[in-house]
């Protein structure tokens, strides 16, 4: 950390979806007030974070770890407080220097910090980072494909391709996360697959999904689709760079098929998304969807 430059040091939390939204927003507000970006992971990763601090893994970009040094020196006396710091409840007690994301839906006040800050949520809307989306994909380039996803990115890129991403797992075993997330419904899917052939021209499928059997024995995808089975434990993120390579997408309501998406940028593609995002009730995550997305 460069003395007199301002810092944002974000907390990382949650999987790779969400360390992106996490990234990019700070990397916006590092960018606006022109200074410097940290990222404080270490004992702060928590939710599902079977692979840690993912990103230096996964992407080339610059991801530079915040020490303890300078987390304190960002918070000053509030460092003594710990994870006090991050309840929603007590974020008037920090001053401007906490941010606490107060609502999954896009804050405002987000855009008038003027000073070094530490970010505490998950910043789940493009709004947040918008003004710089060149940046943001530049610094989420993938490392090297190998051999296999280097196979099915050319068969992606010479057809109409479509990526259908159905994530269950834990959305179905774990009843917290169930009841809170919940599962897109198979009508979601057959409905997307159909808009999908109702406006684009021999679309070929490639399903995505951490349960391809049930996939394979529900969803009304056509002959020829394409089941991927080749990327599993530390190679899963491989599924994200293989949907950002589609032209076309339907995606779960998960953060990983999201990126999928908008990786892929505005070249005229169609994606459609579950206009219920989250099973509970009460919770506006409106800001999560670009303009340009179809919601059903």
């Amino acid at each position: 950390m460069k003395e007199g430059r301002r810092t944002v040091v974000v907390r990382i939390a949650g999987g790779l979806g969400n360390q992106m939204f996490q990234y990019a927003a700070g990397l916006a507000l590092a960018d606006r007030l022109g200074g410097d970006l940290l990222l404080h992971a270490g004992d702060h990763v928590e939710g599902d974070t079977r692979r840690g601090f993912e990103l230096p893994r996964v992407f080339t970009g610059e991801f530079r770890s915040a020490s303890a040094e300078d987390v304190r020196k960002v918070l000053g006396w509030r460092s003594r407080f710990g994870k006090l710091l991050f309840r929603r409840s007590l974020a008037g007690l920090w001053g401007g220097r906490v941010l606490v994301e107060p609502h999954f839906a896009y804050w405002p006040a987000f855009d008038e910090v003027e000073d070094s800050c530490y970010l505490a949520g998950y910043w789940q809307s493009e709004q947040y980072f918008s003004s710089i989306a060149d940046k943001v994909r530049h610094a989420f380039r993938f490392v090297p494909p190998d051999a296999a996803n280097r196979e099915v990115t050319a068969r992606m890129s010479m057809s109409q391709s479509v990526s259908v991403h159905v994530r269950r797992g834990d959305y179905v075993s774990n009843p917290k996360i169930s009841r809170f997330h919940g599962v897109s419904p198979l009508n979601y899917y057959i409905d997307a697959i159909r808009l999908i052939q109702e406006r684009v021209g021999d679309p070929v499928f490639f399903v995505f999904s951490d349960d391809l059997e049930w996939c394979r024995g529900n969803l009304p995808v056509p002959r020829g689709s394409v089941f991927v089975d080749i990327n599993r434990g530390e190679a899963s993120f491989n599924d994200m760079r293989l949907m950002s390579n589609c032209r076309h997408h339907v995606i779960a309501n998960s953060t990983f098929s999201w990126w999928g998406a908008w990786l892929r940028g505005g070249d005229g593609g169609i994606t459609i998304a579950p206009k219920n995002w989250f099973q509970a009730e009460g919770e506006d995550a409106s800001g999560i969807y670009p303009p340009n997305w179809i919601r059903i």
